[in-house]
């Protein structure tokens, strides 16, 4: 069974065709859903160049937790994959902790500075 990668952005212009070209290259069988949350700048037409990825459009900027709420609602998986649409996440390590959704009802990615 596959999974549904849900990314909020607003105003992500700058980081989500990097993202979107990562996520598409790795999970091409997966469902992306990128959640434009009001932008003003061109993040509906990044994700709009990207072919296979659900694209929904807020009107006017909801927030970060509407935003999860639309794509939780518009998601075909049970496995759910919250990702941002910045680039600050390595996308390799998504099928670890979707396997990791086998043994547990939730699993949270928690980034360590090894300095």
């Amino acid at each position: 069974m596959g999974f549904s990668i849900i990314i909020p952005a607003f105003n992500e212009e700058r980081g989500l065709s990097e993202v979107l070209g990562n996520l598409t290259k790795l999970f091409p069988a997966d469902e992306i859903i990128v959640i434009d949350d009001g932008s003003t700048d061109g993040t509906q037409k990044v994700a709009s160049a990207f072919k296979g990825i659900k694209l929904i459009k807020h009107e006017k900027n909801y927030g970060y937790g509407a935003s999860l709420k639309t794509g939780i609602a518009q998601a075909s998986n049970e496995k759910l994959v919250f990702f941002d649409a910045d680039g600050q996440h390595d996308a390799k390590i998504i099928p670890d902790l979707v396997a990791l959704l086998d043994e547990c009802d939730l699993v949270a990615g928690v980034r360590v500075n090894d300095l």
